[in-house]
């Protein structure tokens, strides 16, 4: 006999009993030892607020909760086996959809834990959430997320990647996580504004784009939300500026369909930089070496030059090509860019590199 088991037969042993009946009884009854029938009442009223009245006397359900003792007993024997993953998801993302506290009694009933279970559950979830600086905590029987906007929005966006790897890669996969937004318009308002300009992106791209949007509008609409920083102008440099025109046809139309939407400079200055490391111009000019180091800015054309050098003396393989050369370039500047951003964006293509090449990640 299962726990689960154990726990109806108790409760089905007080339903027969009018009154109070001691723990020694019970075990009499149910052939349960007295020292797992006062463990399993502690779970049941843990789990059920004071299901089972506790007295001198002994145990009983009262009138009040007879039929929620019944409806109990009705449910279904088997256990969900549900991982910790499935939990932590579970807790997170219905607080982040919200941005609401979670009621203990949501989750103790979706995974039919116990209270201690549940405490045992946020102390390991809140270890991961140290990188962002979260904190998970209960408060008035619910569970509050504590912490940035800037480490929540992170939080959000690698549930969201982690469930695009695991499921099939398409937005509807993920628009329930967030709420008020639709992932298909803002879509298409981006492949509206880089056809406008003649410029491209690859559907992974295109899609982890839509996510990043997606999470920075959802939470700028918070009540809480405060812009990260209020400089007046902020210094970009030219590789971000030639995409700056699709940046703002982007952000007037999300306006337009998002009235109550707000971005502070940096969300604009962010939102420039990752879309200069997705969007690519149908066209590049050729360009001399002089005019890219111009546009990528001393510090990316010296890295740019010392893998040009350390590859050729390397594998003796020569990468100058000016259509190369300028992509590249701008990719490492991009790279640049996102570091002292602390943005992160994922490679759908990096484990299948690291299965080809694995002597380059040796």
């Amino acid at each position: 006999m299962n726990k689960i088991d154990k726990k109806k037969v108790i409760l089905n042993c007080l339903l027969n009993q009018p009154d109070y009946i001691s723990g020694k009884f019970i075990s009499e009854l149910t052939h349960i030892p007295e020292r797992n029938v006062k463990y399993l009442i502690t779970q049941i009223n843990n789990f059920y607020d004071d299901l089972i009245e506790t007295d001198k006397k002994g145990y009983r359900i009262p009138e009040t909760q007879r039929d929620h003792a019944d409806a109990i007993l009705r449910m279904q024997d088997d256990e969900p086996d549900y991982s910790f993953n499935e939990k932590k998801v579970f807790i997170l993302t219905s607080i982040l959809r919200k941005n609401v506290p979670l009621p203990i009694a949501k989750v103790l009933n979706q995974f039919y834990i116990t209270r201690n279970s549940l405490k045992n559950e946020i102390v390991l979830i809140n270890k991961e959430l140290k990188e962002y600086n979260l904190t998970l905590q209960t408060k008035n029987d619910a569970i509050i997320l504590g912490g940035s906007i800037i480490g929540k929005r992170q939080l959000m966006l690698d549930i969201l990647e982690n469930e695009l790897k695991m499921n099939t890669f398409d937005l509807m996969t993920i628009q329930n996580y967030i709420e008020g937004i639709q992932l298909i318009e803002l879509q298409e308002i981006i492949i509206a504004a880089l056809k406008k300009e003649n410029y491209t992106i690859d559907k992974y791209s295109l899609i982890n784009y839509v996510i990043h949007l997606a999470v920075r509008l959802f939470f700028s609409q918070s009540e809480n939300y405060k812009p990260e920083f209020h400089q007046t102008e902020i210094e970009m440099s030219q590789a971000v500026l030639h995409i700056d025109q699709i940046v703002n046809t982007i952000y007037n139309d999300v306006k337009a369909h998002y009235a109550t939407a707000y971005f502070s400079k940096e969300d604009i200055y962010n939102i420039s930089v990752l879309m200069f490391s997705r969007a690519t111009p149908d066209s590049i000019e050729v360009m001399n070496l002089d005019e890219i180091k111009k546009i990528i800015g001393d510090e990316a054309y010296t890295i740019l030059n010392e893998i040009l050098v350390s590859v050729y003396a390397t594998y003796s393989v020569n990468l100058y090509d000016d259509n190369f050369i300028f992509r590249f370039g701008l990719h490492l500047k991009n790279l640049l860019l996102r570091s002292r951003q602390h943005l992160k964006i994922a490679n759908a293509s990096l484990n299948g590199i690291k299965e080809t090449f694995p002597l380059v990640f040796a």
